[in-house]
């Protein structure tokens, strides 16, 4: 049932066309008998009412109470937290003779690595290699070793294998020397 056919049954002078019409105050008593019985007709209100806004302005104060109290809470949690971190830092106290240690350290490092830091690690070792040969390979160098070692210079000319070891250990020991030194 439509709302033209329920105000056709409750209002006949209506639907028919016929009558003077009828009286504001009849009109209310049906208006008010019509939302008892069909409540979902009810037109809502556009105007709030008192309640309604001393509602809403009570749900307003609640929700600015509630965001000052989450950020006092933020606050002082941030206080908190700053208090803890100056406390720690006041019993934190450095060794002054390991930092003048380091110092020197991180000076001198940074030296050496100006110095190589150019040349990377694959390149200085066969580099490093080379020179240590080359250096053992001169003929004064040689002499020098042989005056100390004899089956570097044997008096027939050939180099015996135990001479050849030898020289293979030496090269090894400067190398190793050598790497751990220049190459850190």
């Amino acid at each position: 049932m439509n709302n033209m056919q329920m105000m056709g049954q409750m209002y006949p002078q209506m639907a028919s066309g016929t009558g003077d019409g009828t009286s504001i105050a009849a009109l209310r008593n049906d208006y008010s008998q019509v939302i008892k019985k069909y409540p979902q007709m009810q037109m809502p209100q556009n105007n709030p009412t008192q309640q309604q806004l001393l509602q809403l302005q009570q749900m307003q104060q609640l929700q600015q109470q509630q965001q000052q109290q989450y950020e006092d809470s933020q606050k002082t949690h941030i206080n908190n937290l700053v208090n803890d971190i100056n406390r720690d830092l006041e019993k934190y106290q450095p060794s002054k003779s390991r930092m003048t240690e380091t110092d020197s350290t991180d000076t001198e490092d940074n030296k050496t690595e100006s110095w190589g830091s150019y040349v990377p690690n694959f390149i200085k070792e066969p580099i490093l290699l080379l020179l240590i040969y080359l250096i053992l390979s001169q003929e004064f160098v040689r002499q020098y070793i042989a005056k100390y070692v004899t089956y570097l210079e044997p008096k027939n000319g050939s180099v015996p294998v135990t001479g050849i070891v030898i020289y293979g250990i030496i090269l090894t020991v400067l190398f190793t020397f050598f790497k751990k030194i220049l190459l850190r």
